[in-house]
């Protein structure tokens, strides 16, 4: 009996480990669906979440499960009245949590945060997705393109200061024209920039189009803007299964659950953006529930996004998961998503996963919101 007892903390960390290796799977699968992955429990702990720059994100899911697995080991014990073997379970799993949080609390409070003494502006149109929808259903596509764009040139003079902001991010999709179009980039420029500083913007990117079949590649991308025009841009890599794409689709012969009858292409190269000085890594939407690989060089991590999608629950989930992306890199995120969550539309994270006040927020009727921060 006591042989099958001492199994039972192995079995319960094979068990961690069998449960983590299914989460990375379900994290590649069809390019996967890596949505609410059980280390994301501790979204709440910036001391907690520390140790994910160590162990990673499917190492933390390994820590939880053994953590929880404990009451597996713990049970027998318990039914027999054994109090001496409860006893020491339940100070080593104290010690332990203990060990755990005292690491967080020292990379939460005592190691020295990088600054990049650059201001950032954050832009939420607050797009309907809907609207759009009910535009191009109606052949109106180029009255919501105009429209989009003037709420956000409108968007981002609003209060003081804005014409010595450093870099203006804007979300996934919030430039409706193809920016590599030099005649769209430039209506798009001269809206909305200033000569000091740059935008970044997602947008769709079409390619090889042939005007005899009809045939094309879209691309949802994102661009960075100065007064010199499109100065880089990146083809997000890890596409939405079944949003952006259907998997097997002569198998399957299925649509995709999004509008728009035709699949994006997955870009094919991981590009760091030079903006103003700074490295930039993009994560576009639903990259930054990925656990990533971020190069030791670059200064921020920058994730744009369309929420419009979600319902309030989904945009929160959102938000939180990507404050892993921060933690694990040790990079301060930029994050702009529309229609995002309630508060949080654009938000700044620090390198411990905490949300950075903003220097000033403004919420304009009919508009949409904007937050100014220093980074």
């Amino acid at each position: 009996m006591a042989l099958v007892r001492g199994k039972r903390a192995v079995m319960a960390f094979a068990f961690a480990v069998v449960f983590a290796f299914m989460e990375w799977v379900r994290g590649w699968l069809f390019t996967g669906f890596m949505w609410n992955p059980v280390a994301v429990m501790w979204s709440w702990s910036p001391e907690m979440m520390a140790l994910t720059r160590w162990f990673r994100y499917f190492g933390m899911c390994v820590v939880t499960l053994y953590l929880l697995g404990m009451v597996y080991v713990i049970v027998p014990y318990v039914r027999d009245n054994d109090m001496r073997m409860v006893k020491r379970y339940v100070i080593g799993i104290f010690i332990g949590v203990a060990v755990w949080r005292g690491i967080g609390v020292w990379q939460v409070n005592f190691v020295p945060k990088r600054e990049l003494h650059k201001t950032v502006r954050i832009v939420d149109a607050m797009i309907d997705q809907n609207m759009i929808n009910n535009y191009f259903s109606h052949g109106r596509a180029e009255a919501v393109k105009n429209f989009v764009a003037n709420k956000y040139a409108e968007l981002v003079r609003v209060g003081d200061g804005w014409n010595g902001t450093d870099l203006f991010v804007l979300p996934e999709t919030s430039s409706m024209y193809d920016l590599t179009n030099n005649g769209y980039m430039e209506l798009f420029y001269a809206n909305m920039n200033n000569e000091k500083s740059a935008v970044i913007t997602g947008f769709n990117r079409y390619s090889d189009i042939d005007f005899a079949t009809g045939d094309f590649k879209v691309f949802n991308s994102v661009g960075v803007v100065d007064k010199d025009g499109v100065i880089a841009t990146y083809d997000k890599m890890h596409l939405v299964p079944f949003g952006e794409f259907v998997p097997f689709r002569k198998v399957l012969k299925m649509a995709k659950f999004t509008a728009g009858g035709h699949d994006f292409s997955a870009g094919s190269e991981r590009k760091i953006l030079d903006v103003g000085g700074m490295k930039l890594y993009p994560l576009l939407c639903y990259e930054a529930i990925f656990e990533t690989d971020v190069p030791d060089d670059v200064d921020a991590i920058v994730t744009i996004s369309n929420d419009a999608w979600f319902g309030e629950w989904g945009k929160v989930q959102h938000l939180e998961m990507a404050k892993f992306r921060a933690v694990e890199a040790g990079k301060t995120l930029i994050r702009s998503a529309n229609m995002g969550a309630k508060g949080y539309s654009g938000v700044v994270v620090d390198e411990n996963g905490i949300v950075v006040p903003a220097t000033g927020r403004y919420v304009v009727p009919e508009l949409g919101n904007v937050a100014d921060f220093r980074i």
